[in-house]
């Protein structure tokens, strides 16, 4: 199809060699299927890209979404151990020894709570906790601390060792986990909160405890460190810098893979008076930039139902991002954000495409050279057809004698109409060689009879222009001498106007027997022919005349000496006085 268009094209502009009507019209379909499979490969490079970063967001979404249901589950499964313990009665309330103990030996098997407390109406508060250093610690606060909130460190075996410290203004019914069971009277999910006594997020699942009577006995709960839920988040791998973070609805950062606070400092040195960062205001700048094309893309954060993705460029780099909500049954309801670079993906697909790319590039240089080799191998012997059509026709219009052959046979092998082509044109010049060596023949033939039938005519015409003359020579003889009596006059003008006819120089006479009927004549003429006669030019000629008279007649007979016969029989004017 391309080769058609581009025939008229290349037909109507300009005359190209057929060499390189072969070579490029391949080569431009070559280059241009090239081109095509470099132009996919790079599409396909890019959905590559895009489906591995899917894959990956996927895989890491949905590795976030199981890590943290089993870590969100884990404080509800405490407390409803505990509750089943109370009311089983495998737990005395007013036991505090033994409900300590019973904590700390829940806080060794799960590590990443802290604390497991239970307080009452009264506002008394049995907690174990871990602190920073990763070592338990008893909070107590009752009657033996004199309602004062006690912090105790502990042995290996869990008990009290000594106070490292003491509060007096903290009230457990005062703090958002208690204010949540009593408020819903189920088990639920508090808010996020500071703690008490650091600056760190917590959020805690609660529980109310019944007795058999339905009588209020307090509330317990099982709190996580949002601190924890972001190391697991950072242990994540997703990409090379790829991020992930968790906000709530409302748009505040729960946890995050990167090394940041979830909470603004407090304005005053009270820690519950810290406030909550939202995702917009952060300062990683995918978090940031993240919110605001979320918040950009929906009206509302409370709008995503399903798992969403889509991407956006942050100083020039694309960034693809997925959005997963995660909900559990005790009401939580938050989104988990994954942001991959396509960058981190660029040195799988680069080397693939680099690959494509240089075997594309091969597969043109050995296709152009095959194509130069091709069209060499089946334009060499149309070059030399047409050189030899072109020396015999410049053989043929010019004056080179045509038997001269100036070209070799042309000889074509491997492709069969190229062999009959040359068989062709081989055949057709033989023959034309030898019809222009018979019409040059017979050229020359007819050239000769042409010569020949010329000067026959010539000399059939000079020897009648020759006969008119002689006639008229005679008849002026003849009148004279019928004019005249005078046998003198007549002989002198008789040898006067043969001098004049003959071209004679000299001429002699002699007359004896004066008295006889019959008497001789004899005349010496020396005879110088003229230049039309080349081989008689000058010659001398000795000739004796007889001229008879008979009953007053006269006939002029000739004698040549023998010497000069053949010179007589050449020349046609002394020929013709024989017949006269």
């Amino acid at each position: 199809m391309l080769l058609k268009r581009l025939i008229p094209i290349l037909g109507n502009s300009c005359k190209i060699p057929l060499q390189t009507a072969l070579i490029l019209p391949f080569t431009l379909q070559v280059g241009l299927a090239v081109g095509l499979t470099c132009y996919f490969s790079l599409k396909s490079g890019q959905r590559a890209v895009e489906q591995m970063a899917t894959q990956l967001t996927d895989e890491v979404s949905l590795r976030v979404q199981q890590q943290v249901a089993v870590l969100m589950e884990t404080p509800h499964m405490i407390t409803q151990i505990n509750a089943d313990a109370v009311r089983l009665g495998q737990i005395d309330l007013q036991n505090a020894d033994r409900l300590e103990r019973h904590f700390w030996q829940q806080m060794q098997l799960f590590p990443n709570l802290r604390p497991i407390a239970f307080a009452n109406e009264q506002g008394e508060i049995h907690a174990v906790d871990r602190l920073e250093d990763g070592t338990l610690a008893i909070r107590v606060m009752d009657e033996s601390t004199g309602n004062r909130y006690h912090t105790y460190a502990t042995n290996d075996q869990g008990d009290r060792t000594r106070l490292i410290a003491a509060d007096d203004t903290f009230d457990p019914r005062e703090r958002p986990w208690y204010l949540a069971a009593v408020q819903t009277g189920k088990p639920t999910w508090t808010e996020i909160y500071p703690y008490f006594s650091s600056s760190e997020l917590a959020i805690s699942a609660v529980r109310p405890l019944y007795g058999e009577t339905g009588e209020f006995l307090g509330v317990t709960n099982a709190t996580l460190s949002l601190s924890r839920l972001s190391s697991f988040l950072r242990a994540l791998d997703v990409g090379r810098s790829g991020q992930t973070f968790i906000i709530e609805r409302s748009g505040d950062l729960v946890a995050s893979s990167t090394p940041m606070q979830a909470a603004l400092p407090a304005p005053s040195a009270q820690i519950e008076d810290s406030q909550r960062l939202a995702a917009i205001d952060s300062k990683n700048l995918i978090i940031q930039t993240t919110a605001e094309h979320l918040l950009q893309r929906f009206d509302s954060l409370d709008a995503i139902e399903h798992s969403q993705q889509l991407d956006f460029t942050v100083n020039g780099e694309r960034q693809i991002v997925q959005v997963t909500p995660f909900r559990d049954r005790y009401g939580l309801s938050w989104l988990v954000v994954v942001v991959v670079p396509e960058s981190d993906f660029a040195p799988y697909t680069a080397a693939n495409v680099r690959s494509t790319m240089l075997l594309c590039l091969g597969v043109l240089v050995v296709a152009t050279v095959a194509a130069a080799l091709t069209s060499q191998w089946i334009v060499q012997p149309i070059q030399h057809l047409s050189l030899a059509s072109k020396l015999l026709a410049e053989q043929t219009m010019s004056s080179r004698p045509p038997w001269q052959k100036v070209s070799q046979p042309v000889q074509a092998k491997g492709i069969h109409e190229l062999i009959v082509l040359a068989q062709a044109h081989n055949q057709i010049e033989a023959r034309l060689q030898d019809s222009i060596i018979a019409l040059a023949r017979a050229n020359e033939q007819l050239e000769l009879r042409v010569e020949q039938r010329t000067a026959e005519l010539q000399e059939r015409t000079h020897q009648l222009h020759q006969a008119f003359h002689f006639e008229a020579m005679l008849r002026r003889i003849t009148d004279k001498v019928r004019d005249s009596l005078d046998e003198a006059q007549i002989l002198q003008t008789v040898v006067q106007e043969l001098g004049q006819g003959l071209a004679v120089e000299c001429c002699d006479v002699a007359l004896y027997n004066d008295n006889q009927t019959a008497f001789t004549i004899f005349m010496n003429i020396r005879l110088c022919l003229p230049a039309r006669e080349p081989r008689l030019r000058s010659p001398t000629l000795l000739i004796r005349l007889f001229i008879i008279s008979f009953c007053g007649g006269y006939l002029a007979s000739f004698a040549l000496a023998p010497t000069i016969r053949f010179e007589w029989e050449k020349s046609p004017m002394l020929r013709w006085l024989v017949h006269f």
